[in-house]
């Protein structure tokens, strides 16, 4: 566990802090601890961690979007890729092996049906959020349930 008088964490002290709040997998923690490190020093600070843990326990559905978003966004350019979906689906979904594959790709193809409204082959967060508010049940389908 993590207390307010550690300076900053490392990844694998995070996952193991933040995996005893919250059951996720590897792929998912990874996420958010890149998610949390506001600075990109590859550590997480108190203020970053409990940040956070607001936003994902008690934020807003936009609010946990972002997190989330932000989280999937592995370069940080503010624009999800079919390529950055991919990596996190196959690390993150919970299905028999044989299946992953097609269905990694039917939900990376309904996704940017669903958001990525200019065509570009990325969806960035202004898209997201369009798109989650014509369609609220999107939120959950793509993003998680516990939003």
């Amino acid at each position: 566990a993590i207390s307010k008088g550690d300076d900053k964490i490392d990844r694998r002290k995070f996952a193991q802090a933040f995996s005893e709040v919250v059951g996720c997998t590897e792929s998912d923690l990874n996420s958010l601890f890149d998610a949390a490190d506001q600075t990109h020093d590859g550590k997480v600070d108190f203020r970053e961690f409990v940040s956070l843990l607001a936003v994902l326990q008690k934020g807003t559905p936009e609010q946990k979007l972002e997190v989330i978003f932000n989280a999937w966004d592995k370069d940080g350019n503010g624009q999800l890729t079919q390529k950055e979906m991919e990596e996190l689906l196959y690390g993150s979904l919970t299905c028999p092996e044989e299946e992953k594959a097609a269905t990694v790709h039917q939900i990376i193809e309904k996704a940017f049906l669903d958001m990525d409204t200019n065509q570009d082959c990325k969806i960035s967060l202004e898209e997201a959020k369009a798109a989650i508010k014509a369609s609220p049940e999107l939120i959950k389908d793509y993003f998680g349930q516990n939003i």
